[in-house]
């Protein structure tokens, strides 16, 4: 009887020792983590790898990785079939609480199996620590413009294309007439011409990259961009994203029509403008031939070539001339002002001065007789007072 008790009582502390042996159990987790510390598993981009925990006794941490969806994690390391990765412990020797860190770059985006031992040794069977991580590809921007907007055939136009990649990688760029199939998924197999000086540019981060070029023929383009590995990745961070421009024909020049003496100013507007001039300075002259407000002659010969809306001065009839009349006729001072209007001229102040002629005759003019002056100029009257 108490050979059983004695027995009874071995396998309960047996128990009781195994269970105080699972309450305290080796642990270890990896994290992934930017430089703020986040948690962020990223692939080709700068990362932290962290595997902490807990050894009840002195070991050793193993790890190894793989993608999902094969086999289970192996009871030891050594049986493992997956790859010891750079950035992990693999034989580092733990007491107690542990951090093991190690920074690098993981090599590929996707969803991974990742198995840590904590062991005597990398053949010391255990119960393995399985953790399935996700990394996500990296991220990219990019945007293509033309200076000018709108350019014409033959002028120097700018493009540039910018954005921003985390992870290191090249921009690839082409331009093709728009109207046809989209931009290809890829910019080997895209259609286009290949922009010189932005095609297989190396970029990392915030990027601007521009070039020159000259367009030849006018109509709708497009601009295709992508951020990839090479040219012929099947997928880019970024893109395929298009960006259309228009090239238009250079404005026609101005050729100075030929437009008769005598057209009236309106008129002569109008041709200027049909022929993709502007008028220029408008000068007037006195003209005896020309109606006042007509054209007496534009000022650059006709057949000239000027850029378009090129300026063009013109000579415009501002009546005929003011000649003074004579003064030799006594005449009133009603006949004095008609006289006027007749050469031309307009009747200004009347001043009495004296003279040997009978008081209100016409003593003289002022300007004095003969004298040619503006359309409609004021002439000074002089009447007798008498003396």
């Amino acid at each position: 009887m108490a050979s059983r008790t004695t027995l009874a009582t071995a396998m309960a502390l047996a128990v009781s020792l195994l269970c105080a042996t699972g309450a305290h159990a080796d642990s270890a987790a990896l994290t992934v983590t930017d430089a703020s510390g986040k948690s962020d598993p990223a692939a080709e981009i700068g990362r932290t790898f962290t595997v902490a925990g807990t050894a009840t006794t002195p070991k050793r941490v193993f790890a190894s990785y793989r993608p999902t969806g094969g086999a289970a994690c192996a009871p030891s390391a050594a049986t493992d079939s997956g790859t010891a990765p750079r950035y992990l412990p693999y034989g580092e020797e733990v007491d107690g609480a542990f951090a093991i860190k190690y920074t690098g770059i993981w090599p590929e985006a996707g969803t991974f199996l990742f198995c840590i031992w904590v062991a005597d040794s990398s053949t010391t069977p255990v119960t393995p620590i399985s953790q399935t991580i996700t990394f996500r590809a990296p991220t990219a921007s990019i945007s293509a413009v033309v200076a000018p907007a709108t350019p014409t055939v033959d002028q120097e136009t700018t493009a540039t294309v910018s954005g921003a990649s985390e992870a290191p990688k090249a921009v690839f760029a082409t331009y093709r007439p728009s109207g046809g199939a989209a931009c290809a998924p890829t910019a080997e197999s895209d259609s286009g011409r290949a922009l010189p000086g932005v095609y297989g540019v190396d970029v990392n981060g915030a990027f601007r990259v521009s070039t020159r070029f000259t367009p030849s023929d006018p109509g709708d383009y497009v601009i295709c961009v992508w951020v990839a590995d090479y040219s012929g990745d099947p997928s880019p961070v970024a893109g395929p994203q298009a960006f259309p421009y228009s090239v238009v024909a250079p404005p026609p020049p101005c050729i100075v029509p030929t437009i008769a003496a005598g057209t009236p100013l309106a008129t002569a507007l109008t041709g200027l403008l049909a022929a993709h001039c502007t008028a220029g300075r408008q000068i007037y002259t006195a003209s005896r031939r020309y109606a006042r407000g007509s054209l007496v002659k534009l000022r650059t010969p006709a057949g000239t070539s000027l850029p378009n809306g090129g300026a063009v001065d013109l000579l415009i009839s501002s009546g005929s001339p003011c000649v003074v009349p004579s003064s030799r006729k006594a005449i009133t001072l009603r006949s004095a002002r008609s006289r006027l209007r007749s050469a031309g001229c307009t009747a200004g102040k009347v001043r009495r001065v004296r003279s040997g002629r009978r008081r209100g005759r016409l003593v003289r003019f002022s300007p004095a007789a003969g004298r040619k002056l503006s359309p409609r100029a004021k002439v000074t009257i002089y009447l007798s007072r008498g003396r």
